[in-house]
């Protein structure tokens, strides 16, 4: 099969204008936001889910096509600051990637998911993840989840992601 290194997701890099990003949906909690932020790993600008205490977000990419049975490749740099006091352990603040699998209809059919560390990333570093479209998929689009919960004592909370990419 030939391979195909086009990325499939549109503004992937957050350097179109507009807030929110364009061909991004954001839903913030009160407490939470999405920006564009010039802490980028290339460019000027990353995308930065920011959560000063309890509250959530949540930015999903515009739909892309996928053929079904295919297999894709995402692979994304993020950083974090906060998140755990515990490190590596849950503390009340979680931050999760999915690739959200949709039918013709724009149905959900499936997800895979990428979990991000608990603790702090200082550097920005690589996730990469391999999947196979489900039989009925159609289209897929990326979740980007980020919570705190209410008992949570640790510092403030930023999610900084760029480079995003979607490739069969």
């Amino acid at each position: 099969a030939e391979v195909e290194t086009s990325n499939l997701i549109r503004n992937g890099d957050f350097e179109e204008p507009g807030e929110p990003p364009p061909e991004w949906n954001v839903n913030a909690s009160e407490g939470g936001s999405v920006d564009l932020a010039p802490d980028a790993l290339t460019g000027t600008k990353a995308l930065k889910i920011s959560l000063p205490g309890e509250g959530s977000a949540t930015v999903i990419s515009e739909p892309c096509d996928v053929t079904a049975g295919e297999d894709y490749l995402l692979t994304f740099w993020y950083r974090a600051d906060g998140m755990s006091a515990k490190g590596s352990d849950y503390d009340g603040c979680a931050a999760t990637c999915y690739i959200i699998w949709q039918d013709a209809g724009g149905k959900e059919v499936g997800r895979t998911l990428s979990n991000l560390p608990y603790g702090p990333v200082t550097d920005y570093r690589v996730s990469t993840l391999t999947a196979t479209a489900p039989e009925d998929a159609a289209t897929a689009c990326l979740r980007y989840d980020a919570n705190v919960g209410q008992d949570y004592k640790g510092p403030a909370t930023a999610l900084f992601i760029d480079q995003v990419r979607l490739m069969k």
